[in-house]
């Protein structure tokens, strides 16, 4: 027995301190839980209903046979696209959106309130099509605006009107108090409005302009890194390749100079290109090269390293010659790739920068000046026999920060030259 409450206290003292006891534990990380960018989206706008009419009637001390006193319903709510800066995708937006019904009119005259606009905030360059179902043709777009300019909207479905009250509808000889007509007469006014359903239609959103710049290349070619270098956008990274399955887009800020505005540049990471993307659909297929064909300017990304080094930790002896071949087969594998899709993409009319990654994996911190030059030199002579003409080259380092500050003036300098 003695045994056995020792036991029962032994517990209830257990489970007392355990109950004091909390573990502070730390929230888990949210770096790698990023949302798919949505470049279009096919959305069903409702428009909000409008309120019914009341039927109400005045009673008084005197005349309990008061006339009609029943307030309009509110309007319904409108949906508004609205061009905002601040946005970059469309994968807030639902595919379905509601706009909220106006109030019920009541009794006194006292109408119903209007519903608030259900305002949604699209990016820049944001067309906005009108998608009809056909039997023989299939979906009919119609183009209905394009949101171009900051602020800038469009009602996209407007909301119904609120139903009218009894107390609108009534007439001049239906409000005299005669007893013996009493009856007739509430039962004509005994009517009042339903309120207007709100417009409903099927748009399709899609955005025009994708980023400024996009970073194009071979798989685990650094594109990622130095995205995560540039920008505050943390897509995943790892040594293997298709790391990257979805486009991610961050927003560069150089800092401005005297009298001029805080630029602010787009840059997308696109996933990686191999041999017949364009043609057969290889790796992750031909869908994410229509993203390039909305960025102004394009970098080629190459990876030094698996040139020079075979990916391995220490540089070998590889002769100019075959460095510069090996340049242009991955420099001519991402050109061909492009060219086969949109010829317009590798026109000379577009902005275009050869970049070579990894350095650090080629040339130590300190010194090292004459081999940056050499890759330099092989660099730029692969660019002209794939048919580049006069680009600009550059070697940096994303995981040491060699030579970021010269990219992002390049392509501040450029951009700003290309408007």
């Amino acid at each position: 027995m003695v045994r056995s409450t020792f036991v029962l206290n032994l517990s209830r003292a257990v489970k007392e301190v355990g109950s004091r006891v909390q573990l502070k534990i730390k929230a888990r990380s949210s770096g790698h839980t990023l949302n798919p960018f949505v470049d279009s989206k096919h959305v069903v706008v409702h428009a909000g209903r409008g309120g019914d009419g009341c039927i109400a009637f005045d009673r008084f001390f005197c005349n309990p046979h008061g006339g009609p006193s029943g307030g309009d319903g509110g309007n319904g709510g409108h949906i508004i696209f609205e061009a905002d800066p601040a946005i970059h995708d469309l994968s807030h937006i639902g595919s379905i959106l509601k706009a909220p019904d106006g109030c019920k009119g009541s009794g006194s005259n006292c109408h119903g309130a209007n519903a608030k606009h259900l305002v949604v905030a699209v990016p820049l360059q944001t067309q906005i099509f009108s998608v009809s179902q056909k039997v023989d043709v299939g979906e009919d777009l119609t183009l209905l605006k394009v949101l171009s300019t900051p602020s800038e909207t469009m009602i996209a479905a407007r909301g119904g009107a609120g139903g009218r009250g009894n107390a609108f509808l009534a007439c001049a000889n239906q409000t005299h108090h005669s007893d013996a007509h009493w009856r007739v007469r509430e039962a004509t006014l005994r009517l009042a409005e339903r309120g207007a359903v709100g417009q409903s239609r099927r748009l399709l959103l899609r955005m025009v302009s994708f980023a400024d710049i996009g970073l194009v290349g071979l798989p685990n070619a650094g594109k990622s890194s130095l995205l995560r270098r540039l920008t505050r956008a943390r897509p995943r990274v790892a040594p293997y390749p298709f790391t990257t399955i979805q486009p991610h887009v961050g927003t560069l800020e150089v800092p401005p100079l005297k009298g001029e505005e805080m630029l602010k540049l787009t840059i997308a990471d696109l996933p990686g290109i191999i041999e017949g993307a364009a043609t057969h659909n290889a790796g992750l297929g031909a869908c994410f090269l229509s993203f390039i064909e909305r960025c102004r300017a394009l970098v080629y990304l190459i990876d030094v390293s698996t040139v020079l080094n075979g990916g391995g930790g220490e540089s070998k002896n590889v002769s100019s010659s075959n460095a510069t071949f090996k340049f242009a087969q991955q420099l001519g594998t991402l050109h061909r790739e492009l060219q086969l899709f949109n010829p317009q993409l590798v026109d000379s009319s577009r902005l275009s920068l050869v970049v070579g990654t990894k350095i650090d994996l080629v040339v130590p911190p300190s010194g090292g000046s004459e081999s940056l030059d050499k890759i330099s030199q092989c660099l730029t002579e692969a660019a002209r026999r794939v048919g580049l003409e006069s680009p600009r080259i550059l070697l940096i380092s994303a995981l040491r920060g060699d030579r970021i500050d010269e990219l992002v003036k390049l392509f501040s300098n450029e951009l700003v030259r290309c408007e």
